[in-house]
């Protein structure tokens, strides 16, 4: 291996390239620098990678530098978007969603998994990972059609499938557009036409996968029986109490749940409501009525997340220990399998078969019924003692139902 300068044509001053043999071929790679000490220290590096048996990953890496000379870096993109956008784009939140599902397509493709700190959106959570700057620090030289294949393989477990429509595919194509998006036309006319860009037009316009209606799959009576008898063996300090009680009666989502609370509560002349919201701090989205017993369980708790333990320690306990404790009761259905998402779908349904459309709303926060009717329209349940039990809080007049402003 050894290093020496060429002048390309086209060039102004010469720079170095690695000359080396590899699997009988000679290989000439540009380094694409003209300073002697950082040739050499590439040179160097790839000295110790063959001579520990590495010589495929050693090409390898002077590859990815190659490209990472030759374009910007996926940091570069994402941080001319985010200066840029504000000029195409109102939603300050919609900006980094697009950035994050650009740099999550990447990490997904190249089997890179970021931690929850990370905050890359449908990218797992991993003890043995690559950070963020990992990610940023890729070549954008690597948007081509094969991404978006590799990108689709690992959101279907390993095993490309372009054929089958699936429910699922519907957030795997969302996340492709969000970061196809960042691309936009008038995108790359500011900030971003100034980067060195690969060709995109693979990345751009390889097809989505096909996407299959997805119906809510609400839980069955019988079903809904054998969860309440479980939830009542279940010892009296566990927490699993408290989630499944909230997700049965006011239909939260998971985040929502995780992210609850105590101030969240407010009580009314009419009785007392949930003020639902995403995140801590954030405007209140909708209100629900909730029941004086679940309400005097929030009121007992310590002010900040009604849940014990650390975001992380919370998430663990809804997203993993309830799902997994509810699907064995009542099995997994629909999109992915659900387990604690199906306890939303029972709300709406019995709110809607029992209470009417207008129930079946103010539970799932949707601004139009339009929205409720779409998903939930079709379904009809015949609605048990049970149930109606649990959502009692229902039967209050929905017009009393106040959102609460939250700085």
């Amino acid at each position: 291996m050894a290093i020496f300068k060429r002048l390309l044509n086209g060039s102004k001053s010469p720079t170095y390239f690695l000359k080396f043999r590899h699997e009988g071929k000679q290989i000439l790679l540009n380094t694409h620098t003209a300073d002697k000490s950082i040739a050499e220290r590439f040179e160097r590096e790839q000295r110790r990678l063959k001579s520990e048996g590495r010589a495929a990953e050693a090409l390898a890496a002077l590859q990815v530098l190659r490209t990472r000379r030759l374009y910007a870096s996926i940091g570069d993109v994402c941080a001319a978007y985010l200066d840029e956008s504000v000029k195409l784009i109102d939603s300050d939140k919609e900006r980094r969603r697009n950035a994050a599902d650009l740099r999550a397509v990447v990490a997904w493709a190249n089997d890179l998994w970021t931690t929850h700190k990370g905050g890359i959106r449908g990218v797992k959570i991993g003890a043995d990972i690559p950070d963020l700057d990992r990610i940023d620090k890729l070549s954008s030289g690597i948007l081509t059609g094969k991404l978006v294949k590799d990108y689709f393989r690992a959101r279907q477990g390993g095993v490309l499938d372009v054929t089958s429509e699936s429910e699922g595919n519907t957030s795997i194509n969302s996340t492709l557009k969000h970061a196809r998006s960042v691309f936009s036309s008038r995108s790359m006319s500011y900030k971003l036409g100034e980067l060195a860009l690969p060709d995109l037009s693979s990345f751009l316009k390889e097809p989505f996968l096909r996407e299959g209606d997805s119906e809510p799959e609400p839980i069955k009576e019988t079903e809904f029986a054998a969860m309440l008898g479980a939830w009542s063996l279940l010892p009296a300090d566990d927490e699993l109490r408290l989630v499944n009680l909230l997700l049965r009666q006011t239909g939260m989502r998971s985040g929502s749940v995780i992210a609850l609370e105590r101030d969240w509560l407010e009580d009314l002349r009419s009785g007392p409501v949930l003020h639902v919201r995403v995140r801590k701090g954030g405007t209140a989205l909708y209100s629900v009525p909730v029941t004086e017993d679940l309400a005097s369980i929030i009121r007992a708790r310590p002010a900040g997340p009604v849940l014990r333990g650390t975001e992380a320690q919370r998430k663990e306990l809804v997203t993993t220990k309830h799902n997994a404790w509810l699907k064995a009761i009542i099995g997994g259905a629909g999109e992915r399998a659900q387990g604690n998402h199906r306890l939303r779908d029972t709300v709406a349904t019995v709110l809607l078969s029992w209470l009417g459309i207008g129930a079946a709303k103010l539970a799932l926060g949707h601004a139009d019924e339009k929205v409720t009717l779409k998903h939930y329209g079709r379904l009809r349940l015949d609605v048990s003692a049970e149930m109606k039990h649990e959502l009692r809080a229902f039967e209050r007049d929905n017009n009393v139902v106040a959102f609460k402003a939250v700085s």
